[in-house]
Formats: structure tokens, C-alpha cells, sequence
């Protein structure tokens, strides 16, 4: 969609990392010529804490390589939206120097002033930003569509942990099958898992398929199985939009899964998605095949090989040989491909932009730290830890040496406490991937890999445009939501007869509004694009 930029990159400079806050000179594109404290405001919580001691080390780290000393200016995440707009109504002398926001929040706020313009800076002043931004080559979903102007920067490396089908292997096993490669195949392991009751479940909790989060979002997390987008619509090979509640694929899809449920092989608790119950029944074997994180495959199997105390309280017994597995994309019918919905490699939810109220030296100081943290050494730094606190040396690769605590044990709060923080807009690493997700979320990964779904392209539409394609939207994804659980129960009937009547239902939700203007938006911004380069 957006012509590549590649070779353009201006040759990178990197900051030892080795220089003394105490040494002034001349400034570097990674280390600002004189000591200098900038303040940042950042949403923080339980699970994401700024303020640890373990992460005061790695910004200690960070300030002696860069010159530039972070003062965290933290708001809780609850209310953290909130909290962003009274500061822009304090008055420029209260703004912070640098703020954590979305993407689009950052360059629309910048077009009216609140933000530092870094257009023509990100090759000249933040190379190492430039070139890992380039490399995606998505930058018109990086500007700010009306004057193509950059405000932020975004998080990358975001696409470690994407969705998986996932099944018990050592159920497979039991029953004598096959990993399934076809949502056939995945039906009649079901049903097998049914009949055999492979992890002993109690006769009313025997339900070999359970998953959290309403119906709609895991259904539509595996449309690919079915030859759809998992967002809504699905873009054809000419470029033509159509509504994924329109096409004879939907219809197809919602016949499996009802029939699925029909036959007693789906929990009926997923109409509610209550996660603690889909952990519940996961932990303790009741289930044996879910949609989820690939992470999951590594959490479960944990959970299941060595149950809490609680659990064995509750009379679970441990299975030493338990084993939850990710599986390709599975195809459906005569279709020899398919895909699955995956997280953006780009997360633009998690981006950060300079103020402007900073003074020329602040904003060239924050320009510094923001490159210095895209840059190998910054990146490794906030992605890996400290030596001697998170790893111990280096392996025979150059991959870090994971204190065991981080080890095959993927949890937030743990990898804080050893100053890894993943809420700042940073690059991600593959050694932090890997030890996240580690053996078999990593093999999880390996075969979704290749597989994950096209993107949406970016829409252009003029603000009156927008407001009415947003209603539209807001009364078509809750008619969508409804739908879904209602053709999983049975609510709503498959047949023609209750094909009819929902395609009939959907005339009247603006939907057709709504595709012409999401068509429109998508035709224009190709067209805007064409041949954008930076």
C-alpha cells in the first residue's frame, strides 16, 4: 500500500553506553552533550510498575549512556485517559516533557499543537527509530492522514504471542489421533474427547471445548479457517470490501461451531466468556482444547503437570505427562490455506511523543533518549535487563543467560521484578520473546508463523465521514456481537429460512452505509499514499 522507503536509512549512531553524566561536550544522536532531567508521564499499574527498583536500575543505565535522567510522572492506568485530558487543560508551564499515549490521540493532539513535530527529524536526528519504523514500511498508519505529519513514536517487535488453535497432545495420544489439521479433523477429536473423557471430568463438566471472552471474539479470531478477515470485513484480491456478516462463508463458519455445541462438545458457559471459569476448566482437565495466546500452551501445561494447592485440595491430581499444544491455522472444506488473526508487530496503542512546550535543548535531549532506546545496545538494555540481575552472561549465540525465575515461568509481574518493563514504547527483542514464551508457546508461534492475516489498509475520510461510519459501526458491532451467540445457542437458526431473516436484519443497521464509507476511506488513503516515502 504505501511505497518502500528501504535504502534511504542515513547511517546509524550509537552511544557506547559507556559515558559519565559528569562529561559535558558535544551531543551525539544517543547522548545529549550535558546532563539534563526530563519528565515523563505514563500510565502505571500493579502489573506494569514504573516506580520498581529494578527498572530505577535500567533508567540509571539509560541516563548514564544518554546524559538524559527520566522522572516519572506516573497516573494510574484506570483512570489514566482522564488524567491525560486535565493535563492538557493545565496549561502548557504543567506539561510534562514526554507522555506515553496512542498513536492517534499523539498526532492528532500534535496537529493542534500539544506535540513536537518529528517528521523530518526521524531521519535526521532519530535514525535508529527511522529505520526500524521503515522496515515495516506502514507509514500511513504512523502520520496523521490530513497533514502527514509524525507525532510519536510506537512500540515495535509487538507480534511475540499471537493466537493459536490449541489441543491436548497426550489426549491425542490417548484416543490414538492424529494433530488435526482441518476444523473436521478438530471436530472429531472433539467428539472423540467426548466419548473417551481422556482427563476424567465429572459427567456435567465434560466439555472437550471451552475458550473466554465472548463467542464473537474467538470465532472470529480463526475466520481465516473459513477464507475470512477476522475484523469485520474482508478485502478481495481487486481491492473490493465485503461484510464478513454478508458472505456465504459466515454462514458456514456458524453452522460448525453450532453444531459443535449441539452435539454437547462446547462448554455452554462460553456464551458468558468468564475467564476464570475457562481457567477453571483448563486447570483441572476438564477440556481439552481452547483458542487463545499461544503462551497458554506453556501455562496450562504447567497448571496441569503441577496443580496448586488449592487445586489438590479440590482433589485434582497431577499429569506428569500433560501436554497443550498450538496447531496451524486449520482449513476448512476444500480450502488448502488458511490464516489467523495475529497482534501488530507495530503496537501504536503504546507510543510515546514529545511535547512542545520542551525548549529546543529538552526536545534535543528527548530526541537522544528515544534514540538511544531504539538503537541494538538501548533496545537490549530495557528488552533484556541488567547483566547479573535478569541474566548471567551470555550464551555461545549472544543470547542472554535467563536467571532461572524467568525461565519457562511467563508472567508480567515476575519480569518486572527483574526491571524487564513491556509498557514502554520501545523495540522488542527475540531473546525477550523467547524467554516469555519459551518451548511450547515458541513452537505455537514457529507454526503460525506465515499464517497470520493481512492487515486492514488504512481509511482517509473527512471528519463528517468518520462521525457517521462510527455510528455505524457502533450499532452494527453490537447487532454482530449478539449474532454470534445467538447462531452458537441456536437462537437464531442456519437454515434458509433464518439466513434470510438476518440478512434482512442487517439492511436495516446502516450496515450498507457502513461498508461504502469503510470502501471509500480505504480506495482514498491508497490513493494518498501512493508513492509516500520519508
Amino acid at each position: 500500500m504505501v511505497a518502500s522507503a528501504a535504502g534511504c536509512a542515513p547511517k546509524v549512531e550509537n552511544s557506547s553506553g559507556t559515558g559519565s553524566n559528569s562529561t559535558e561536550g558535544k551531543s551525539t544522536l544517543t547522548k545529549y552533550k550535558k546532563p539534563i532531567t526530563l519528565t515523563w508521564m505514563s500510565p502505571t499499574s500493579e502489573d506494569y510498575p514504573l516506580g520498581s527498583d529494578p527498572l530505577k536500575k535500567t533508567m540509571d543505565k539509560i541516563a548514564e549512556a544518554t546524559n538524559v535522567t527520566v522522572q516519572w510522572k506516573m497516573i494510574p492506568s484506570s483512570d489514566a485517559n482522564a488524567m491525560y485530558t486535565t493535563m492538557l487543560l493545565s496549561g502548557r508551564k504543567q506539561w510534562p516533557n514526554l507522555v506515553t499515549k496512542d498513536l492517534g490521540t499523539i498526532n492528532d493532539d500534535g496537529v493542534r499543537g500539544a506535540y513536537a513535530d518529528l517528521t523530518t527529524d526521524l531521519k535526521s536526528k532519530m535514525p535508529n527509530v527511522y529505520k526500524k519504523l521503515n522496515a515495516y514500511n506502514r507509514w500511513s498508519d504512523l502520520v496523521n492522514l490530513n497533514s502527514k505529519q509524525i507525532f510519536g513514536v510506537p512500540r515495535v517487535g509487538q507480534q511475540v504471542c499471537a493466537k493459536s488453535w490449541m489441543i491436548r497432545k497426550d489426549w491425542l495420544d490417548a484416543c490414538g489421533l492424529s494433530e488435526p489439521k482441518t476444523v473436521e479433523e478438530f471436530a472429531n477429536c472433539l467428539k472423540a474427547f467426548k466419548e473417551k473423557n481422556p482427563g476424567g471430568a465429572p459427567a456435567d463438566k465434560n466439555y472437550p471445548f471451552v475458550c473466554r471472552q465472548n463467542p464473537q471474539e474467538w470465532m472470529s479470531t480463526v475466520f481465516g479457517s473459513w477464507g475470512m478477515n477476522s475484523i469485520y470485513y474482508t478485502e478481495e484480491k481487486d481491492g473490493t470490501l465485503k461484510l464478513d456478516l454478508n458472505m456465504d462463508e459466515f454462514r458456514e463458519c456458524m453452522t460448525y461451531w453450532h453444531n459443535l455445541y449441539k452435539d454437547g462438545l462446547i462448554d455452554p458457559e462460553v456464551l458468558v466468556g468468564d475467564a476464570s471459569h475457562w481457567m477453571t476448566c483448563m486447570n483441572n482437565s476438564y477440556s481439552g482444547a481452547t483458542i487463545d495466546y499461544t503462551v497458554r500452551t506453556n501455562q496450562f501445561t504447567n497448571a496441569i503437570r503441577s496443580p496448586s494447592a488449592d487445586a489438590v485440595k479440590a482433589g485434582v491430581k497431577a499429569q506428569p505427562k500433560a501436554q497443550l499444544i498450538g496447531l496451524a491455522p486449520l482449513t476448512s472444506g476444500s480450502r488448502t490455506t488458511a490464516t489467523i488473526a495475529g497482534n501488530d508487530p507495530i503496537n501504536t496503542s503504546l507510543s510515546v511523543g514529545i511535547m512542545s512546550n520542551c525548549t529546543a535543548e529538552q526536545k534535543e535531549a528527548a530526541e537522544c533518549l528515544i534514540n538511544y532506546i531504539y538503537s541494538d545496545e538501548g533496545s537490549k538494555l530495557l528488552s533484556w535487563g541488567i547483566d547479573g540481575v535478569s541474566y548471567d552472561g551470555l550464551n555461545s549465540d549472544g543470547s542472554p543467560k535467563w536467571k532461572d525465575k524467568l525461565i519457562n515461568n511467563y508472567s508480567i509481574k515476575v519480569s518486572n521484578q527483574y526491571g524487564i518493563q513491556p509498557s514502554i514504547a520501545r523495540p522488542v527483542t527475540k531473546d525477550e520473546v523467547l524467554m516469555l514464551f519459551p518451548s511450547l508457546a515458541k513452537e505455537a508461534m514457529a507454526k503460525n508463523d506465515g499464517h497470520y492475516e493481512t492487515r486492514h489498509s488504512t481509511m482517509y475520510l473527512s471528519d463528517a465521514e468518520w462521525k457517521e461510519h462510527g455510528d455505524a459501526f457502533t450499532i452494527l458491532s453490537k447487532f454482530y456481537i449478539e449474532a454470534c451467540s445467538q447462531f452458537l445457542s441456536g437462537k437464531r437458526t442456519l437454515d434458509d429460512a433464518g439466513w434470510a431473516k438476518f440478512q434482512n436484519d442487517i439492511k436495516g443497521l446502516k450496515a450498507g452505509k457502513y461498508m461504502e464509507l469503510t470502501q471509500k476511506g480505504t480506495d482514498q488513503a491508497k490513493k494518498l499514499f501512493s508513492g509516500f516515502t520519508l
